[in-house]
């Protein structure tokens, strides 16, 4: 603030120092009095215009220190607003020559997207959180598909929606409606897409995504309680996961969807995908529970109906002897060791044991780098169905059952066993393991049973006692190969459920425990069985016919294989074993040395 000048003080002094001057000088008295009247009237003028000019730099100064206020109170304000969360403020201020508003707008812009983008962060957490919860809390397919769509509408404010989904039939892969929300049914009365038909049936056959800003008017109409509307937005995404789609979710909204809510639809596709995939194989695993079960109770009804015609044949000594001679072949063939063969993704061979190259009749040097086809007719070896066999092995899919293969020589042999891909840590296939064993004279023997049974019909004893037989040989062959893991020193690592109900034993009852358990207590004290072991860490494997004891301490036989496994230094890493059970074929071996014996006896007595 300026300080008012005193102006009459000044004005005195300055009057009497000009008459003083003038009396000084001895001018005359009217002079001297006209002279200070002029000088006292100009010093007047002059010190009215101070005055004025005064007043006015005092106005001015005011009005803009006022003005200097109002703005920053208006500043001070829009900061306040912006630290309680609020980035909609606006300070009513020209902006040109304003750095400080600048700063200030630029501050605003910033906290503005920084919320933004947490608000989408937060709604797309929230929303998968959700989700997830809605996707483990059903089972049911179906049921699972409402749920899904009806939610997901809701949760992106759109107004329609469908959740389509694969299904095969015969052969025929198609898009069925699953589910739908707010949809007009009498548009959709066809619920069946096939791949490439419409934008849904495109996005499933490309498995990319699907934006329609510019909806055609024949597409499809939301329907209100007002009328009905054509839709500003259309969204079509494929439910895909691992490269292959499950089926395909379609999204029709008024407004248009913004780019956080078409990156939450992605990452839900592939949960969903992921569940419609577990859905599918537990309907799958249900239904091959029931099959096994049902071919069980079957295969039980024909043993005790061959047990009752065993009882019968007991008094034909020359049925007794061929029988005899089958069944001596017959445990030939089971008791032959099982077959390993190992090759790379695309079926070249990499390694093989001796079991597998006296089957087929080749030394190693002659298939190693080969493919497999060698061991197929070339019918098979230039199908598509062997192609496709060959591509869902390298995708991590494993095949069991009976295989016809060709030897060397050319001559077509039966095996039984499983091709099974093993993984990395990552759970990625690198290479194919196929565990096999013999059963071209089992298939033989089947042949030539079924012609015997049909020669004796009309004689009931000898019928009987075939069936009897072959019970108990479809029950060998049809058993299947019971594995477990351990490491070096013996210790249990892993057993799958064969080897689990072949010893009767939880899973969590062994796991950790050693070897010694399946074994009597002078076997597992002995100076071979620590042999045995030490032999088996150093890389060799075994294989025969081994007594082994149950959980409840009974006694079994079982026919197998003790093998290293080695890393990729050849050096063993853990043992594993492949085994089936031979008890009942111990028994009988017995009972028909038994029976033997006495027929010996009662022709003896004949003669």
């Amino acid at each position: 603030m300026y300080k008012q000048i005193p102006l009459l003080p000044i004005l005195i002094a300055g009057s009497g120092i000009i008459i003083s001057v003038i009396i000084y000088l001895d001018q005359p008295v009217h002079y001297t009095i006209i002279s200070t009247a002029v000088i006292i009237l100009l010093l007047s003028i002059l010190t009215f215009r101070i005055l004025k000019r005064s007043e006015e730099v005092k106005r001015r100064y005011a009005s803009k220190l006022e003005a200097e206020n109002m703005r920053v109170d208006k500043m001070t304000t829009f900061v306040e607003t912006i630290s309680s969360g609020s980035y909609t403020a606006d300070l009513h201020l020209s902006t040109e020559n304003d750095a400080l508003f600048q700063k200030l707008f630029k501050m605003q812009e910033k906290l503005r997207s920084t919320a933004d983008e947490d608000l989408k962060r937060n709604w797309m957490n929230t929303g998968l959180a959700k989700f997830g919860e809605i996707l483990r809390s059903e089972n049911d397919l179906q049921t699972l598909s409402d749920i899904i769509i009806r939610n997901l509408v809701k949760y992106l404010n759109a107004n329609q929606g469908g959740l389509f989904v694969v299904e095969e039939e015969n052969n025929d892969r198609y898009l069925e409606l699953k589910a739908a929300y707010a949809y007009n049914r009498k548009k959709f009365i066809s619920k069946r897409i096939n791949p490439g038909q419409g934008l849904t049936g495109q996005c499933w056959l490309e498995g990319e995504k699907i934006l329609m800003t510019d909806i055609p008017e024949s597409y499809v109409n939301i329907t209100s309680g007002l009328g009905e509307a054509l839709p500003k937005c259309i969204l079509i995404i494929p439910l895909k996961v691992n490269d292959e789609t499950y089926g395909v979710a379609e999204l029709a909204s008024f407004k248009i969807f913004e780019e956080h809510e078409i990156d939450f639809v992605e990452k839900l596709a592939e949960s969903i995908a992921s569940t419609i995939s577990n859905a599918r194989i537990n309907v799958t695993t249900k239904a091959l529970l029931a099959s096994t079960q049902q071919q069980a109770e079957e295969l039980k009804a024909q043993e005790e109906e061959m047990r009752q015609n065993m009882e019968e044949l007991q008094a034909t000594q020359e049925e007794m002897q061929r029988v005899s001679a089958e069944m001596s072949e017959q445990l030939r063939v089971i008791n032959a060791t099982i077959a390993t063969i190992e090759f790379d993704l695309s079926g070249i061979i990499r390694d093989a044991n001796e079991n597998f190259l006296a089957l087929m009749g080749y030394g190693k040097e002659e298939i190693i780098g080969r493919h497999h086809k060698i061991f197929v007719a070339a019918e098979e070896a230039n199908s598509e169905a062997y192609v496709k066999f060959w591509k869902e092995l390298s995708s991590g899919h494993s095949f069991d059952g009976e295989f016809s293969r060709v030897t060397k020589k050319g001559n077509a042999v039966w095996i039984k066993g499983m091709y099974s891909p093993i993984l990395d840590n990552a759970g990625n296939p690198v290479k194919v393991v196929k565990f096999a064993y013999d059963i071209t004279s089992e298939k033989e023997q089947q042949a030539k049973m079924k012609k015997t049974l049909e020669e004796i019909t009309a004689t009931q004893e000898e019928m009987q006692r075939i069936s009897g037989e072959m019970s108990e040989q479809l029950r060998v062959i049809n058993s299947t190969i019971a594995t477990v893991e351990f490491d070096l020193s013996g210790k249990i690592l892993e057993a799958n459920n064969n080897f689990l109900a072949l010893v009767g034993y939880n899973k969590d009852e062994i796991i950790d425990r050693h070897h010694r358990i399946f074994v009597d207590k002078e076997e597992s004290e002995s100076d071979a069985y620590a042999k045995f072991w030490a032999t088996l860490s150093e890389g060799k494997s075994f294989n025969g016919e081994f007594k082994r004891l149950t959980r409840d301490g009974k006694t079994i036989w079982i026919k197998g294989m003790y093998s290293p496994i080695r890393n990729k230094a050849q050096q063993p890493v853990k043992v594993v074993k492949f085994a089936y059970d031979i008890t009942r074929e111990k028994e009988q071996q017995v009972q028909m040395k038994l029976q033997m014996e006495e027929l010996t006896r009662l022709k003896r007595d004949e003669n």
